[in-house]
């Protein structure tokens, strides 16, 4: 699990919104803005930090039951004001009263910037951004490279009315009939 970003996921990430999850119910106790490792930073916090807030209390808490605080990137790529207003609408419509319990969500259609810079785990963030460039000349084998995109059925998207267009998995979503071109090397069977 990554505890800290490497140089080049930090510069990536610019200012970000980030939360806490306590992986003993899933739910969110923390919403925070930073830029670096700043996510990483409350742990630290908590060994060090004599303070009792109730923030240290819940990682102290996990850490004693042996298990690790979640973080997630909410949204990443920002300037430092919009940072600020992603995380006080995100604190206002956690904490607000009349929102205690929370209402289902029908969204079905992610917003701008959901793939790219929406939800990510911390190691998600560090694979995207800290990747080795893959370079034509270190291929050693023949590879095609299939973009799924739309056809991959993830848990945000609705299921489709025509069943042979729904696909479980990234295997189900890959395999199939492709066109090639003619004129690049003959490709063997991939199933």
């Amino acid at each position: 699990m990554t505890e800290q970003f490497s140089q080049k996921t930090q510069e990536e990430l610019k200012s970000y919104v980030y939360i806490l999850v306590d992986p003993r119910d899933n739910k969110i106790f923390y919403v925070g803005k930073g830029y670096g490792n700043r996510v990483f930073s409350h742990i630290n916090e908590a060994i060090f930090n004599p303070s009792e807030t109730e923030k240290l209390e819940i990682i102290r808490a996990i850490k004693i039951e042996n298990l690790k605080v979640k973080h997630f990137i909410i949204r990443h790529g920002l300037e430092e004001n919009e940072a600020l207003i992603v995380e006080s609408v995100l604190i206002d419509f956690l904490t607000f009263r009349d929102f205690a319990e929370i209402a289902k969500i029908s969204n079905i259609v992610a917003r701008h910037n959901s793939f790219n810079q929406g939800i990510k785990t911390v190691n998600e963030c560090e694979i995207l951004y800290n990747c080795e460039e893959l370079k034509k000349e270190n291929i050693e084998h023949t590879v095609l490279v299939i973009n799924i995109n739309k056809t991959y059925d993830n848990k945000r998207k609705k299921k489709s009315e025509n069943p042979v267009y729904d696909r479980p998995n990234i295997y189900e979503a890959t395999r199939g009939w492709w066109v090639l071109d003619k004129t690049e090397q003959k490709i063997q069977s991939l199933f």
